[in-house]
């Protein structure tokens, strides 16, 4: 990476200081001569709280620098394994568990890890990096090219991954907690686009002026994303953002139009949010019908798959995979449901 700023370096050094700290009281605690265990202990969950706190506030101060692209830091693994000094490259190298691109390597990139929430759960990463390398060798792959297909392909998978998330960390949870889980990953959303909005270039958006429409329904989410921009990087950011913005919405007008009853207030907000990723994923599917119509492949034996991000790089695809390929069970997963 760049060299860091002043702030940014200050918290990577804290980062790191911190892991060496912990590595070696780790090491006292696994002495079994030793007695004071619990107190080590506790030491040792202290550091890791004030480790996690300063990866986070380097993160922050990261995605607001404008002269790079520092989104990178939202689709790795949250903590690194390594931060090292590159003193005659005067610049910091940063390691992930990342699987290096070798033929053994998955064609599921990880997406973004929790970083140890106790209190609620991080919502999953909606953009998957895929590597298409890695997928059957008869894939078929048509670049996405109009600008409403990509942008409603984009909100799709926004929706569907929102939707797992309540399925998986909502509904399961007390009422009370399940509604505050709710507002977290509202919350959350919010804090992300806020900080990766900071890192697109003007010219990213329409006319270069970073004007955004904001939409008063999901399905008119891609329309106001393709009239505020076509970048393929601006497309995918603005999705979340729109998404969250309107997440947020319903939970106000569930509370006004239905009260305090947590359990009912999930019930309505979780309604919405799967008719509306259905609604959007049928008209995704006559986008996709489109593409295979004028690319004369609607006769092809396999299954449609749309890919937000292609790797190593490239426009959004529609990917033609073979009815059965088993990677189809980890890209669609089966539908959500909440």
């Amino acid at each position: 990476m760049a060299p860091p700023t002043t702030v940014e370096a200050w918290h990577l050094a804290h980062v790191q200081a911190l892991q060496d700290v912990i590595k070696g009281l780790g090491a006292i605690v696994s002495e079994p001569h030793e007695n004071p265990k619990e107190l080590l202990v506790g030491e040792i969950t202290a550091l890791s709280e004030r480790l996690v706190a300063h990866w986070r506030s380097f993160c922050d101060a990261a995605l607001l620098r404008t002269d790079r692209d520092m989104s990178f830091l939202f689709k790795e693994p949250a903590l690194p394994v390594r931060i090292a000094l590159l003193a005659e490259k005067r610049a910091i190298d940063i390691t992930w568990a990342t699987p290096a691109p070798d033929d053994d390597a998955p064609f599921l990139l990880p997406g973004r890890h929790a970083l140890g929430t106790t209190t609620f759960a991080e919502p999953s990463s909606p953009f998957q990096a895929v590597r298409i390398t890695k997928l059957p060798q008869d894939t078929v792959f048509l670049p996405i090219t109009e600008p409403m297909h990509a942008a409603t392909a984009a909100v799709v998978e926004v929706l569907r991954a929102i939707v797992r998330d309540i399925g998986d960390h909502v509904k399961s949870a007390p009422d009370e907690h399940g509604w505050a889980q709710m507002a977290f990953f509202v919350a959350f959303y919010q804090r992300t686009v806020r900080l990766l909005e900071q890192g697109l270039g003007d010219d990213e958006f329409r006319q270069w002026d970073r004007v955004v429409l904001e939409p008063s329904s999901f399905v008119q989410i891609p329309k106001a994303i393709v009239a505020s921009t076509t970048s393929s990087n601006a497309l995918r950011v603005l999705s979340v953002g729109m998404v969250a913005q309107l997440y947020e919405r319903l939970m106000v007008t569930a509370e006004r139009e239905h009260g305090s009853n947590p359990g009912m207030l999930v019930e309505v907000v979780s309604r919405q949010l799967v008719l509306a990723h259905q609604q959007l994923a049928s008209i995704l599917e006559g986008h996709n019908h489109i593409l295979l119509a004028t690319s004369n492949a609607i006769d092809v034996d396999a299954v449609p798959v749309v890919i937000m991000r292609p790797q190593p790089g490239g426009i959004p695809v529609l990917a033609l995979i073979p009815a059965s390929a088993e990677v189809l069970g980890d890209l669609l997963d089966g539908p959500p449901s909440a």
